[in-house]
């Protein structure tokens, strides 16, 4: 790798460096400051890749943190095993060392100068969201229709023709598609899915002009089938009493006669 980027893994997001933004922020800062090839120090101290000499009072002030706060967040890189800190003789400096550093920023194969990484991950990576994208495709591919729900849709168009001669043939996958969903995941018998089709296709106050494709057939199905099976005219007629018997029916009173006056 240069010393001008990193490499950074997205496995990162589960692990507990990333949890915190302050543990986060101090891994970041050790990682860009570390070094990326073997160097030796004026007082021959060799360094090598991974590794970076720093006192925790430049670290707080390069953080802007409190003293404490960055002996604190450091120890607990250490327990979590992400470094390792060496006191450096002499000095109030430490040697810090990123563990695994070879493993996770070393050279392999696979790098290339800064230009070549940019061209080579933009071709990769297009290439590899194409497989993906190709492979999510085909892992959804519907399962294959039936001749039972082809007839069935065809059955529908043919009645949707006898009341619009220029009717448009629709198509004809999709229609048996809808119906395959309404048998498999509305448990809808065929024989009930014709049925309930049929009685809007003949339904002329309403539901002719509505159901003219599975795909509405399957939205309204429920308010069509309680409509087709509720009685002729709505609800049923309350039971009618028995009429009062003849001897306690009144006569209605006649209203008095004006009499004339006398001539």
């Amino acid at each position: 790798m240069a010393g001008d980027w990193l490499k950074l893994y997205r496995k990162t997001r589960d692990s507990a460096v990333f949890e915190n933004g302050s543990i986060w922020r101090l891994w970041g800062y050790l990682l860009m400051n570390a070094n990326w090839e073997r160097r030796q120090l004026a007082d021959g101290t060799i360094l090598e890749p991974g590794q970076l000499v720093r006192g925790y009072r430049r670290m707080a002030h390069d953080l802007k943190w409190g003293h404490s706060k960055t002996v604190r967040w450091m120890q607990r890189l250490v327990a979590l095993g992400n470094i390792t800190i060496r006191v450096r003789s002499g000095t109030l400096a430490q040697i810090v060392t990123i563990c695994n550093w070879e493993t996770y920023q070393g050279n392999d194969d696979g790098d290339r100068n800064a230009t070549g990484n940019a061209t080579g991950n933009a071709t990769g990576n297009a290439t590899g969201n194409e497989k993906k994208k190709r492979r999510k495709k085909e892992g959804k591919k519907k399962p294959p229709l039936s001749p039972e729900d082809q007839e069935t849709a065809k059955w529908m168009f043919g009645l949707i023709q006898v009341l619009d001669s220029n009717a448009k043939e629709p198509n004809f996958d999709k229609w048996a598609d809808t119906i395959r969903l309404m048998r498999e995941r509305d448990n809808r018998p065929d024989s009930e899915i014709r049925a309930v089709f049929g009685w809007a296709n003949s339904h002329i106050e309403f539901w002719r002009s509505i159901i003219l494709s599975p795909d509405n057939l399957r939205k309204n199905f429920l308010k069509i089938k309680l409509q087709k099976e509720a009685p002729p005219y709505g609800r049923p007629a309350p039971p009618k009493s028995n009429p009062p018997p003849l001897d306690i029916i009144k006569p209605y009173p006649k209203p008095p006669q004006k009499q004339e006056p006398p001539q």
